[in-house]
């Protein structure tokens, strides 16, 4: 019975270690795994649309209303929005629904994809490939019809690299079959690479009320810059060197009816909630 127990938990603890990530890309340190991140989704528009068009697309009215928040529609070479959804409002069925819902604006719609250290990748329908010396784009054509490539784009810029749009659902496990087969000298997904915000401050990672509130993620989208906040409560120490640039006019004491914001007491309650509030980032202390 002990040998079986053990059986069973070393099995559950190998699925734990399976399940913990919903797919991985290479990189230069080997393979590097990743979650689906269902809090944000990438909506790559074609050339040639307009952001007048993009609001009238029917795809992008229904991940609309699944938003909290659609960052401005991106004007670029390769056009895209960023939705940020709401909490708990969008599935893989669902995902999935949007995905089969093929249209003339809108050419993926992909959630972003989360890496280990934080970072967050918004996944396109596009690889970029770099072809080995001595090869030629067009001995790959059996090859682009079998993993479903509907564009190759040419770089003039750069020998022998190529983008390839394809129609496939899942993009990663396209690149990942065109690195392990060895075809090219690189295969990489097009992605939209969004950074976790992180501060210098030695004590950030012992805060747990910033913990808590997922910060970081928040950081992302806005650091409050130009926004004024009343901290009530028993006063803010001034020349707290966290607080000090950051203090608008020294304060005010309600109480006392004075422009001296400072604390009457030895309590640091009220120093306390302002640093959570407004303290300097990356000062290093």
């Amino acid at each position: 019975m002990k040998r079986l127990f053990v059986l069973f938990i070393v099995f559950n603890l190998s699925l734990l270690s399976v399940y913990s990530q919903d797919a991985f890309i290479y990189s230069p340190k080997g393979k590097t795994n990743l979650k689906y991140s269902y809090k944000k989704v990438l909506i790559t528009h074609s050339k040639s649309t307009s952001k007048a068009q993009v609001e009238k697309n029917e795809r992008y009215k229904a991940v609309k209303e699944l938003s909290d928040t659609i960052l401005n529609f991106t004007d670029t070479p390769n056009p895209f929005s960023i939705a940020v959804i709401g909490k708990n409002k969008l599935n893989r069925s669902t995902l999935l629904d949007f995905l089969s819902k093929g249209n003339d604006t809108i050419i993926s719609v992909y959630p972003f994809m989360e890496t280990e250290d934080g970072n967050e990748l918004g996944i396109s329908n596009r690889i970029n490939i770099k072809l080995k010396e001595g090869t030629k784009i067009e001995s790959f054509t059996t090859l682009f019809k079998e993993i479903k490539v509907t564009k190759i784009v040419d770089n003039q810029y750069i020998k022998n690299f190529y983008q390839l749009t394809v129609s496939s659902k899942e993009p990663i496990n396209v690149v990942n079959h065109l690195t392990e087969a060895g075809y090219f000298e690189f295969a990489e997904i097009d992605a939209l690479i969004v950074g976790k915000k992180h501060t210098n401050d030695a004590f950030f990672n012992q805060q747990w009320a910033v913990q808590r509130m997922d910060i970081e993620d928040t950081w992302n989208l806005s650091t409050g810059s130009g926004i004024k906040i009343a901290i009530i409560d028993d006063g803010v120490d001034i020349s707290h060197p966290d607080l000090i640039n950051n203090l608008y006019n020294n304060g005010f004491d309600a109480t006392g009816n004075r422009s001296d914001a400072s604390p009457r007491s030895y309590d640091a309650h009220g120093t306390n909630c302002a640093g959570i509030a407004c303290a300097t980032a990356n000062n290093g202390i």
